[in-house]
């Protein structure tokens, strides 16, 4: 017969009850994981639901990319910005806004050095003290507030002007190719909050998902980067970041912002190049559903 001593009772009892505790922290961890999983699916499906059915908005859009093309010993940069400010209300469709774009190429070997500030700094945020005024009464027409060749403020049909670029309305993110972005990768998300605001993240490869990336691209840029041939394309990956405010009357969680990072790595062997995309998409939400009257600027004649 083997004894076992009271000291040895007393070891197995101690292990007994660690590993019992290590159990119970091991299994509220998952839980609470998968808790935390359900809430960010649960926030991200309402913050697509309220800007879908959302019937008016002030906002601030920066969308912006940086596509650089190395090859034949010397790089290129396309750079493109559209930066807009303004309220809208979307049903019937009525906007004023403040509107700027620019478009730019540049090579390394004509200015060594405004290439290499222009790839650091292009696109960091400037404040929209210029730029072209919008009025668009009903959808599909725009007034355009410029300053003519008197150098004195007018206002005319978007056609009217000889050197200014009729514009659409703002979709602030809000079209369904976002939505459905949003949508898809909604059980990815991570969920962090503090007293104001619930902060919504997802980081990842997408590269096996193109027919939707494309989609929510292309509705913003005209490019053919996922249009041609997909074999140059070598890894596209994303950052996602939805911000809701949490608001104590009725106690709900309504957009504040939502930031995409989408960055696209190419590359063809035969013909030795490479190319990388960074596109950047900023929407800034605020008075949700709460705009009243979109007047009439002084100044435009109704046509």
């Amino acid at each position: 017969m083997q004894f076992i001593s009271k000291g040895g009772y007393e070891m197995k009892n101690i292990r007994k009850v660690i590993l019992t505790f290590l159990t119970l922290i091991l299994v509220l961890n998952l839980s609470a994981c998968h808790s935390s999983s359900n809430n960010a699916k649960r926030n991200v499906n309402t913050f697509i639901t309220e800007l879908r059915d959302a019937k008016s908005v002030e906002y601030v859009s920066q969308v912006y990319r940086k596509y650089l093309y190395t090859g034949d010993d010397e790089r290129t940069i396309l750079t493109e910005m559209e930066t807009r400010q303004g309220m809208i209300q979307f049903e019937p469709q009525v906007f004023l806004e403040v509107y700027n774009s620019i478009e730019g190429m540049r090579d390394d070997f004509q200015a060594p050095a405004l290439f290499e500030e222009e790839l650091i700094t292009f696109g960091t945020p400037y404040r929209l003290d210029h730029g072209s005024r919008i009025y668009s009464p009903s959808k599909g027409v725009t007034y355009t507030g410029h300053v003519n060749k008197q150098k004195q403020f007018e206002w005319r049909k978007a056609e009217d002007w000889s050197y200014v670029k009729e514009v659409e309305a703002p979709k602030l993110g809000r079209n369904e190719e976002f939505l459905k972005l949003y949508e898809t990768y909604s059980d990815k998300f991570t969920r962090s909050e503090d007293n104001q605001f619930v902060y919504l993240e997802f980081n990842g490869d997408v590269k096996d998902n193109l027919d939707l990336i494309e989609a929510f691209h292309s509705s913003v840029f005209e490019s053919n980067m996922f249009v041609e041939p997909r074999d140059n394309i070598t890894a596209v990956d994303i950052q996602i970041k939805l911000v809701m405010e949490k608001v104590k009357k009725g106690n709900k969680l309504i957009p504040s912002e939502a930031k995409i990072i989408l960055t696209t790595s190419l590359e063809n062997k035969e013909e030795k190049w490479t190319a990388k995309s960074e596109d950047h998409f900023e929407y800034y939400y605020r008075n949700l559903n709460n705009v009243e009257e979109i007047k009439k600027p002084e100044g435009v004649t109704l046509k």
